[in-house]
């Protein structure tokens, strides 16, 4: 199938940067700002996003709609987009490239596929492509073939397989370690910032670091990850046991198919 007509939800700093590079490349960009941020409004206006008020008519009028936002909303978005699909019959091909986890794709996965419309399993994993930067999306779901025509100098386009769920527990895995490195990485230079505080405190003035030397070792330290809030527990609901929603999903959600790695759920 081929794609004319592409709506965006949200226009945020990863949403508006994927959406200036999709209108380079020739597609129609939407979004939908009834009860958006006065920022999301101006971040579209500022990349020339059309604004087609309800989330109804972004459903309506697009071919694909990419879901883009804090990863804390991306259900109460799909219920949304359910509700339009049905009220339009229409067929659009819905792509939640949030980082939420697999069991949580395929409930939304669900939502969409029961109300008539196709979905598509995604995980960004990259800075926002604004500038020189690059981002990577990584699809999964059948026809996520498809989406290669969405790549281009700064967006690569990666299909993992035709299952749901994929791309998200790929997303998970990569958020998982980036997340903790860099949180490992802050703590590891605030311990021995303490260290040297106690050291100095000893010496009694005697020796004191130049003020130089503090700002090279803050400068050093690695930066603060730029995840929304809502992103973190995610890893957590797809991994770690004690979780209650990972032991209901154990005892009573699908099983694994064949050859699907265990790492996956």
């Amino acid at each position: 199938m081929q794609f004319r007509t592409i709506g965006i939800m949200t226009p945020g700093d990863m949403g508006q940067a994927i959406a200036m590079q999709l209108k380079a490349a020739g597609f129609d960009v939407s979004t939908a700002l009834e009860g958006r941020s006065e920022r999301s409004r101006a971040l579209a206006r500022a990349a020339g996003i059309a604004d087609l008020g309800s989330i109804a008519r972004l459903v309506a009028q697009c071919d694909l709609v990419l879901s883009i936002m804090n990863p804390a909303a991306a259900a109460e978005f799909a219920t949304d987009v359910a509700r339009a699909l049905k009220a339009s019959a229409a067929n659009t091909l819905v792509v939640d490239c949030n980082a939420v986890s697999p069991q949580s794709v395929r409930a939304i996965a669900d939502m969409v596929n029961g109300a008539g419309g196709r979905f598509i399993d995604a995980g960004i994993i990259g800075a926002p492509p604004r500038g020189g930067a690059s981002t990577t999306l990584y699809v999964s779901g059948p026809q996520a073939a498809d989406l290669q025509q969405l790549a281009g100098p700064h967006i690569a386009i990666r299909v993992l397989s035709e299952r749901v769920g994929d791309a998200s527990a790929l997303k998970m895995c990569s958020a998982a370690l980036t997340k903790a490195r860099r949180r490992c990485g802050w703590k590891c230079w605030s311990r021995r910032n303490a260290r040297y505080a106690q050291r100095s405190k000893r010496s009694a003035g005697r020796s004191r670091a130049p003020i130089s030397t503090i700002a090279a070792a803050f400068l050093s330290a690695p930066k603060l990850s730029w995840c929304q809030n809502g992103e973190m527990p995610q890893p957590g609901a797809a991994a770690d046991p004690r979780v209650p929603s990972f032991r209901k999903f154990r005892r009573s959600g699908p099983t694994r198919q064949e050859g699907e790695p265990s790492a996956v759920l």
